[in-house]
């Protein structure tokens, strides 16, 4: 349990070792749970799309390794160790965070979704039908304005040419309009077949985006939902930034980190200064703008007196009067 809590949060031996078993179960039972919905939510969604079991597994698989990376990365590049980070708010305190908040936003809601689409599937369902009976509706009226105008154009050419063969003294040569009648029994037979296979299409797509749509539009319970699974992706980060428990391992992680940049910077600076003199046969010489290299946070103070502008012309003015 501890190494599964290790792998999902990315959460090092320390904070695992030193963690209340509550917070323990709650942090477990939460990674648990994302891990678990990422999976449902992409499987739904990529069989919905490709209507493949085998390959929505495979996908399904990839993407919530993919999620559970991204959820560690966002967790362990957590920084709360600062001196005045007890001291602020808790909007100052979750304020340098607001891109892990966007991220995990983001996600959330792409996760809700395919959710929602199976928890309200008879909701969904029959706005779908209506749907689907709406564009099926409609495509029979476009067809069958087409074919009508088709009909009317045949009939059309089949009198003026009845009226041509009957001016130039030819009305042997007029066609039998059991031909044109035979010829429009087609035409309406294509347009049922067509109207036919267009209904059998409509029948078994799935429609993904537009039961979006219809979560959306049609069912404000599902807000209630996608806040639901919002507040189950922050609550980790925002128990990691809220919890005091969690002030001692930041401090020590941000001490380790400091005394390991200090160390690099210190052989580094060696490493220049010698390099420097082998070269050019003179000592480097840099002039330091701050007090804390490498992370240049305390600009050193300037003792040096500027004259302002037009100091100089008051000094002399007060010099000819005496």
């Amino acid at each position: 349990m501890n190494k599964m809590l290790k792998i999902l949060c990315g959460f090092d031996v320390f904070i695992l070792n030193n963690m209340k078993r509550n917070d323990f179960v709650l942090y477990f039972s939460l990674s648990l749970s994302i891990t678990f919905l990422s999976f449902i939510s992409i499987f739904k969604a990529v069989h919905e799309i490709l209507d493949n079991y085998f390959g929505a597994i495979f996908i399904g698989i990839f993407f919530t390794l993919f999620i559970i990376n991204l959820f560690r990365l966002i967790l362990s590049s957590i920084n709360r160790g600062d001196q005045t980070f007890e001291s602020r708010t808790n909007s100052q305190k979750l304020f340098p965070h607001l891109i892990k908040f966007f991220s995990l936003l983001v996600l959330a809601v792409m996760i809700s979704y395919p959710l929602e689409i199976i928890i309200f599937k008879n909701q969904i369902n029959s706005h779908l039908k209506i749907y689907k009976s709406e564009i099926v509706r409609e495509y029979s009226r476009i067809l069958e304005n087409i074919n009508t105008a088709n009909i009317e154009e045949m009939i059309m050419a089949f009198e003026e040419e009845k009226q041509f063969l009957i001016l130039i003294n030819e009305p042997e040569k007029i066609r039998d309009f059991k031909e044109i009648k035979e010829e429009i029994v087609l035409i309406e037979k294509q347009m049922d077949m067509d109207i036919s296979q267009y209904k059998n299409v409509v029948a078994k797509s799935t429609f993904f985006a537009q039961k979006i749509k219809i979560i959306n539009n049609k069912i404000p319970l599902s807000y209630f939902f996608t806040l639901l699974i919002i507040g189950l992706f922050f609550t980790p980060l925002l128990l990691i930034l809220l919890n005091i428990d969690f002030v001692e391992y930041f401090k020590l992680k941000n001490k380790i980190n400091t005394s390991l940049i200090k160390s690099e910077y210190s052989d580094f600076t060696v490493l220049r200064d010698q390099l420097y003199i082998k070269s050019t046969g003179k000592e480097i010489n840099i002039r330091q703008n701050f007090s804390d290299p490498p992370f240049n946070l305390i600009p050193i103070e300037n003792n040096i007196n500027y004259l302002k502008k037009g100091s100089l012309l008051e000094w002399f003015k007060l010099n000819n009067q005496n």
